[in-house]
């Protein structure tokens, strides 16, 4: 239900099967992973149950726009987002 990846800063991404296999996810944190490229649309369509989504000094994430431009809402279940020095979004 929950998962925090911290300090991983050669990590440069979540493989999408890696994702597919976390639907159940309600709590997502991520912090230091410098490296970490990841589109939120992707993210958002695989953790349908997430509710808490917490970024910080992942400088290399991408934006919540999906390939067609599109703006990613993010689940209807996500009731809290915290992001905190992502200077690419």
């Amino acid at each position: 239900k929950s998962l925090r990846l911290g300090g991983l800063e050669e990590l440069e991404s979540l493989p999408e099967k890696w994702l597919q296999k976390l639907t159940s996810l309600e709590t997502l944190k991520m912090w230091g992973c410098r490296k970490l490229q990841i589109s939120m649309s992707p993210l958002f369509q695989h953790l349908t149950a997430l509710n808490l989504l917490q970024i910080s000094n992942c400088r290399e994430l991408i934006s919540n726009e999906d390939e067609e431009g599109s703006q990613c809402l993010g689940p209807p279940t996500l009731r809290h987002l915290y992001v905190e020095n992502v200077t690419s979004l």
